[in-house]
């Protein structure tokens, strides 16, 4: 157990370092959502290469489709990430991704065919009440229009996305014999691949939209550092599923990475004076109680059934 929560534990961490990261890349506005989505899955895949050689192993036949269709799902959501990340703090979409837990909890009542018990009705009233306190600014405001920003909502269509997408990694590790480290390499090439593919119509199609290096220079620290963690988060995540049955009980787990982002970004711009975010000590104090009542929602979804 040991080695599973530090798989956890270790995609968390990266997990928050991917979104200051993916901040960063985007905040300059020299690349847009798509072009940047594109180049970090492009890199991410390239750092995927070299191990898929040395695999020496395709994906079994009942792998293939679980595979395929996480890559698209997964490339849709990074794409709806960054998306969010073009008009809303990171400090306030990245915990708002914990919200995966309860999609989940939802989508396996379906599954299996049981209805949804009083812990998920809890839990995502609760779960309300966090993204409130996440969508606050540096002056406390409930006005509709306040809290359900664009950047809030779109976050929330990723979560959605991501949590589809778990229950098929989930089960393409499962196909593979539990074989997580070449479904995660898989994965990571097969969206880098798509995303080249993207990239390349998207510069037929317009000119304009061709990445060029004056674009990329500003920002190309962030664009690698967002490329190596894609890859190691997925590693850890997808090895923490492939040691545990439950999906939603590994993401609980995992959801750690609201207060990382909050914790980080508070010290990146309070601390060290970063210009990424303008929000001040009031608006990480809500921030951080949001993730916290997120995390005591999810709670209430699992343990009271």
């Amino acid at each position: 157990m040991l080695v599973y929560y530090l798989a956890v534990f270790c995609a968390a961490l990266l997990n928050s370092v991917n979104n200051v990261a993916n901040k960063h890349v985007v905040a300059p506005h020299t690349l847009g959502a798509l072009q940047a989505t594109f180049l970090i899955q492009i890199l991410a895949a390239l750092c995927s290469v070299p191990f898929i050689i040395a695999l020496h192993q395709a994906p079994p036949t009942a792998a293939w489709l679980p595979v395929l269709v996480a890559v698209a799902l997964g490339l849709g959501g990074y794409v709806v990430l960054m998306l969010a990340f073009t008009r809303e703090d990171v400090s306030v979409v990245g915990p708002i991704l914990g919200l995966k837990v309860i999609f989940l909890a939802v989508l396996e009542s379906l599954l299996h065919r049981t209805i949804i018990t009083p812990g998920v009705a809890l839990g995502a009233l609760v779960s309300m009440v966090g993204i409130t306190f996440i969508s606050q600014r540096d002056r406390w405001s409930l006005q509709t229009r306040d809290l359900l920003r664009p950047g809030v909502v779109l976050m929330a269509v990723a979560a959605f996305a991501y949590a589809v997408c778990d229950l098929f990694i989930k089960q393409a590790i499962t196909n593979w014999n539990g074989n997580s480290l070449g479904v995660t390499l898989y994965i990571t090439c097969f969206m880098g691949v798509g995303s080249l593919l993207a990239l390349a119509g998207q510069a037929c199609w317009s000119t304009a939209d061709r990445v060029q290096w004056s674009r990329i220079r500003p920002v190309l620290w962030p664009l690698l550092i967002s490329g190596a963690t894609v890859l190691g988060t997925q590693y850890a995540l997808f090895t923490a599923f492939g040691l545990s049955t439950s999906v939603t009980f590994t993401n609980i787990v995992y959801n750690i990475r609201g207060l990382l982002i909050v914790g980080l970004t508070a010290f990146l711009v309070l601390g060290r004076g970063s210009t990424v975010e303008r929000a001040g000590w009031r608006a990480y104090t809500f921030r951080a109680t949001g993730a916290v009542l997120t995390l005591v929602a999810i709670v209430l979804v699992m343990y009271w059934k």
